[in-house]
């Protein structure tokens, strides 16, 4: 289940089909003693032991406001209260959510034909609903999409000899599907701008093996302050909107500090206090490193380019005669597993950091990183002789410099 931090429309490997027709109607209600209270009620054409189960998206998880066993005759009526606008999680056994915003008052109707779930549902009475479901059924396409792109290039792997060809084109297919859905998710939010499904768009997740925000929160930081802009006066006590709110706070002072980091880590200023904690719980210092180059190699598991860059400097180092190159990589991924296997798998023996927090990662700011691959070089002074260098460019230094007997 969904909380509001989290990603709030999945993208799914599989979906499941069953032969469920369900008709499903909330109703505000409008007796006094009641407030805004509604009722959602379904009746499912093929009956199934299954339960219905209705669900508020909170800040930090999602609320179950109420569930029920459906019935012999599959017919099943869920009830809630609202104040506010809110976002809704239906769910029907195991089969895929559906979103709904709700707004005190609404009349909403939505139909559901399982036989084409989740492509077959309508919804009437909110127009926010309904954009919801405009921005489902775009992002299921992508999906089908990321879907096909990742069985051909699973079958590509049987041609080796054309294998690295063939993994780049497949990558510029793939960021040229999100890239396309991108655009129309921005242009969503800007013809939707007072919507609450906008928060739905903002927070889309895409990936084969890792899902990825859609839009990043550095690089796309206007796009969530113009959603929480255009949101917070019109919807101020609305919890998704809150919580969007704080993360938006979060973020610019995020980004403040970043750039005061990049600023800060260029070449030719004396490099700052770094420490680093190495994935084994050893602490490095740039003390550790007096009178000595060192390299630090940002780089993730998931980033191809990234991974070259960083196996091309540690082959380097291996096979380098003298030990007073010093090279640390850091590393932008999730998973400990993932990360210490590669490692192992390649015998990569430099020091590795890593507080596996992707692009929220403190070296981010730490280091001022705004891309991968990147490498950043120090010299014997510990001055930050370059960055943005590729393994090959940092080779050459690290050889010239030995050669002139620099260190």
């Amino acid at each position: 289940m969904w909380s509001l931090r989290n990603n709030l429309i999945p993208v799914k490997p599989t979906i499941p089909f069953t032969l469920l027709v369900a008709f499903v109607l909330v109703l505000a209600s409008c007796k006094e003693d009641t407030g805004n209270s509604f009722v959602v009620k379904g009746k499912l054409e093929v009956m199934q032991n299954t339960d219905a189960r209705l669900y508020q998206l909170g800040i930090e998880k999602a609320i179950l406001v109420d569930s029920v066993q459906i019935t012999g005759e599959g017919i099943f009526e869920l009830k809630g209260t609202i104040e506010h606008p809110a976002l809704f999680s239906l769910n029907i056994g195991s089969f895929e959510e559906i979103y709904l915003v709700i707004h005190p008052g609404d009349d909403v109707t939505t139909e559901i034909d399982n036989t084409i779930y989740p492509r077959g549902y309508t919804v009437e009475g909110s127009t926010d609903s309904r954009l919801v479901r405009e921005l489902m059924q775009k992002q299921m396409q992508v999906r089908d999409q990321i879907t096909q792109i990742s069985i051909e290039y699973e079958n590509s792997k049987r041609n080796p000899e054309n294998f690295e060809e063939n993994k780049a084109r497949f990558d510029s297919i793939y960021n040229s599907v999100l890239e396309d859905h991108k655009q129309f998710s921005t242009a969503f939010i800007q013809s939707n701008s007072k919507s609450l499904a906008t928060i739905f768009a903002l927070y889309q997740n895409f990936g084969v093996r890792k899902n990825i925000p859609l839009f990043d929160s550095y690089s796309d930081i206007e796009v969530f302050n113009f959603v929480d802009s255009c949101l917070s006066a019109q919807y101020p006590k609305t919890e998704a909107v809150i919580a969007l709110n704080r993360d938006v706070t979060e973020l610019k002072a995020q980004v403040e500090h970043k750039k005061y980091s990049e600023q800060l880590i260029t070449p030719g200023r004396k490099a700052p206090d770094f420490e680093v904690i190495t994935i084994d719980g050893n602490l490095l210092t740039l003390e550790d490193y007096s009178n000595e180059p060192v390299v630090f190699v940002f780089f993730a598991v998931w980033d191809a380019s990234s991974v070259e860059q960083l196996l091309t400097i540690n082959s380097f180092v291996q096979q380098y005669p003298y030990r007073k190159v010093n090279v640390v990589g850091v590393s932008f991924d999730t998973s400990p597993e993932k990360l210490r296997n590669f490692i192992e798998e390649n015998n990569v023996t430099m020091p590795i950091a890593c507080d596996y927090k992707y692009w929220e990662s403190g070296y981010v700011h730490q280091f001022g990183v705004q891309h991968i691959p990147d490498i950043l070089l120090l010299n014997t002074s510990h001055i930050i002789y370059q960055r943005n260098l590729s393994a090959q460019e940092t080779i050459q230094i690290i050889t010239e410099w030995k050669r002139i007997k620099i260190f």
